[in-house]
Order: C-alpha cells, then structure tokens, then sequence
C-alpha cells in the first residue's frame, strides 16, 4: 500500500493547481487582447496610408494616373523598408507601384469593389508575414467620367510579431514569478497553519513512548475537543491500568499466606 501524502502536501497541491490555471487562463486572455489591439493598430496605420496615397493621387482628365508620395521621409520610397503600396484598377492592372516594392512578388489580393475595404496577413515566398489592406474607390476624373481604383497597403509584421513574443515572455516571466512567491507564501502560511497538528503529533508519540503521560493544552479551537478526548481516554485507560495493577497487587497478597504455607508442609514432609 502506497505512502499517503502529507496534509500540508495535499493543501499546497489543492490551491497551487487551481492558481496555475488560473494564471494559465489569464496569460492565454491577456495574449489574444495583446494580439487584437496590434492587429487593429497595424489596420488603423494601413488605414492611413491609404488616405496618404489617396490625397497624393491625381487622375487627369485622359485617364492617365500620378501618384507623388508628399512625405520624403516615406518609407514606400525606401526599397524593402517593410511597407509597401500598390493602386490598381478595377481589372487588376497596375497603376501604380511604390519603390519599397522593388522586385518582390507580393499578393495584395484580387481588387474590391468601390467603397469597400479588405484586411488579411498575406506570407511572403521568404515565410515572412505581412498585413495587407485594399479599398476600392470611385474616382471621378472628368465630367461624367469615373475610374475604379483600388489602393493598397502592406506591412511587414516582423517588428509586431516580435513585440508579441517579447510580451508574452514578460507574461511568463511575470505570472511564474508571482505564482512561485504566491506558493512560496501560500507554503509558509501553511506550515504555520498546521504547526499545531505536528505538535499533536509529537505530543502523541511522546505518550506513546511513555514520556508524557498526557496531552498538552493551548490548542486551537478545532483541535481542542480531539485534544480533550484524547486526555480523557488517556485518564481512563491510566485508571483501568491503575485497577489492574492493585488487583494484580492484592492477589499476589493474598496468595502469599497459602503459598508459605504449602512450601512449609512440602519441607516438613520432606
């Protein structure tokens, strides 16, 4: 039969276990916030360099289309910079393509419809991911004359996925080192907590080995009644042990007289 675990043991275990999950649940909500709030600022950014191309966009009246970036510190200016724009038209041909681009073969999706928007992480051939956002637009360039155009932006998500590990290390970091000091307390409470059961223990074994002949006082008020009927069974049995022995003690008295007086008829016979 195995040993049964201690009682401070079987504690520790019913509120660590608990409390790791708990921990466990709160990094995994904490993580998919994390991840939900750079996801909508990386489409909230997109989203802005879509109206950035858009005020810098010109359509003449022949249909011909001009994009001249505002911004010289742009990064759609900057080959592989990470950030990179495509405007098409509505049958998917290239108008224009910024210079971070260079001879990358990256997916922006087919072309949406006018007045809407649509957001998906493309991979690269390399495997790295980016966040892509496409809007459709109706560009009136002439008097009873319109273009469906449709302006897209990508972003290399290696600095937000790095980000996000880098926070869901600290999570760990953090949550494994509050839950260690947490057990770590929670053990010293518990040691504490169960001082008066060891002493119990202890006491016990002393009457056991015939040290002591009765518990000690000052437990606490779950341990007073066992403590007190524990004393109390002790008392009897001392008592019936008590009995035993001046009964023991009479009877060998009693014997003695008789037993004299058989060995003296047994040497007189002799």
């Amino acid at each position: 039969m195995g040993s049964i675990p201690s009682l401070n043991r079987q504690l520790l275990l019913a509120v660590a276990v608990p409390l790791v999950l708990s921990f466990i649940v709160t990094i995994v909500v904490l993580d998919g916030i994390f991840r939900a709030s750079a996801t909508r600022a990386l489409r909230e950014r997109l989203e802005q360099e879509v109206i950035a191309l858009v005020t810098a966009a010109e359509l003449t009246e022949d249909g011909r289309f001009d994009l001249r970036l505002l911004d010289p510190e742009s990064r759609l200016r900057r080959t592989h910079s990470g950030q990179y724009g495509l405007v098409r038209n509505a049958h998917g041909r290239v108008l224009w393509r910024s210079t971070s681009l260079g001879s990358m073969a990256l997916q922006f999706g087919p072309p949406v419809t006018s007045g809407h928007t649509e957001f998906f992480a493309a991979t690269l051939a390399d495997g790295a991911s980016v966040g892509v956002l496409s809007r459709g637009l109706e560009w009136d360039y002439a008097p009873g004359n319109s273009a469906q155009l449709v302006f897209s932006v990508a972003e290399d998500l290696a600095e937000q996925d790095a980000r996000l590990w880098q926070f869901r290390r600290r999570l760990c970091v953090w949550f494994g080192a509050l839950a260690l000091l947490l057990l770590a307390v929670l053990g010293g409470l518990l040691r504490r907590v169960l001082r008066p059961v060891r002493r119990l223990e202890l006491e016990i074994a002393e009457v056991d080995g015939g040290r002591r002949a009765q518990l000690g006082g000052g437990y606490p008020r779950e341990l007073a009644g066992v403590t007190g009927s524990l004393n109390a069974l002790l008392s009897s049995e001392q008592q019936r042990i008590s009995r035993y022995r001046d009964t023991l003690g009479n009877l060998a008295h009693s014997l003695k007289t008789p037993l004299a007086v058989m060995r003296a008829s047994l040497g007189g016979g002799a």
